[in-house]
């Protein structure tokens, strides 16, 4: 994907704004086929590799129970720090005592 930034652009008579991407088969592909292809016993590698990662997790491995959460459910979103404008602000509450 092209950074819509002008600012990020090689200016022109730069050297490496020359430079092409390679092309040719990228790792996610490579995986898909790699994890697609059938072992001895007809089971792809994929379906093998997942049962490993609940045999994992169901034996308490928490790095497998995560993975499997955050495919399921998504990763939380990260927190964002408060922005402030360095004002000093104050709350105050009143209250009567009781008697």
């Amino acid at each position: 994907m092209a950074n819509p930034n002008p600012s990020y652009k090689f200016p022109k008579g730069n050297q490496l704004a020359k430079k092409k991407r390679k092309t040719g088969p990228q790792i996610p592909n490579k995986l898909r086929t790699a994890l697609g292809e059938l072992d001895e016993e007809g089971i792809t590698l994929f379906d093998k590799w997942i049962n490993k990662i609940v045999t994992m997790a169901l034996g308490g491995d928490k790095w497998a129970s995560d993975f499997i959460a955050d495919r399921m459910e998504g990763k939380p979103a990260p927190i964002q720090p408060e922005q402030s404008d360095n004002k000093l602000s104050a709350l105050v509450i009143k209250y009567d005592k009781p008697e």
